[in-house]
């Protein structure tokens, strides 16, 4: 579902676009640090949140995606938060986590009793389905500390500043009457790609592509609501 250096989701003159990278054979995930190279590679960050209606969208995006059978199941995503220096015990370590690409947000959407801190100073978006709720709660989409070296999944963000630097060929698009979304098949470099493009979330178009194996039947979302 990952090819290191495809450029595959392009964000429009006013806002960002998303890529969600999961992988369903566990040897495939990555550590932190090759997440953030992964998405800078691309021309993106490792994901930053700038507030809770932006933490919203991507819950629902991903909530679109979990099928049963086809979709994606328990596995979390690395996110671009990372605490800088010690402060292991320190009742400030929650203070020292900063966004990798400069964002200067403070919000914060972490799980109950998180940051532990520690030797945990990378940040995960959990997403575990399946689990038994914890005392916070289901393990969905809220925070966790982990260490670094630890293996997940990743979401990319794509500002719309950004441009990319190589081509990508025409796309094929096709709309689906009566739905909110359109279906865009991506070719490049012999694999394919599906993306979604929402268009009916506060009137902003914002898009959304996953990777696919080449040679597997791509995956369908019909009537994508937000």
């Amino acid at each position: 579902m990952f090819v290191l250096g495809q450029k595959v989701c392009f964000a429009d003159v006013k806002h960002p676009c998303y890529k969600m990278a999961y992988f369903h054979e566990l040897s495939s995930r990555v550590s932190f640090q090759e997440a953030r190279l992964a998405c800078e590679t691309e021309g993106g960050v490792l994901l930053s949140l700038e507030n809770e209606d932006e933490q919203k969208l991507i819950e629902s995006m991903l909530q679109n995606l979990t099928k049963p059978g086809t979709g994606i199941s328990d596995g979390d995503f690395w996110i671009g938060l990372l605490r800088s220096g010690d402060g292991q015990t320190s009742g400030a370590c929650p203070d020292l986590y900063q966004w990798s690409d400069g964002s200067s947000s403070q919000f914060r959407n972490w799980y109950t009793d998180e940051p532990s801190c520690g030797s945990e100073k990378c940040v995960v978006m959990y997403h575990q389905p399946t689990a038994n709720p914890g005392l916070g709660g289901p393990y969905l989409y809220q925070w966790n500390d982990d260490r670094c070296n630890m293996k997940h999944n990743y979401i990319c963000k794509y500002e719309p500043e950004i441009q990319p630097t190589d081509p990508v060929e025409k796309p094929f698009l096709t709309n689906q009457p009566g739905g909110t979304h359109e279906s865009v098949v991506v070719t490049e470099a012999g694999e394919s790609y599906l993306c979604v493009l929402m268009s009916q979330l506060k009137n902003c178009a914002l898009n959304q592509c996953f990777m696919l194996t080449p040679g597997k039947p791509f995956m369908w979302f019909k009537d994508v609501v937000l």
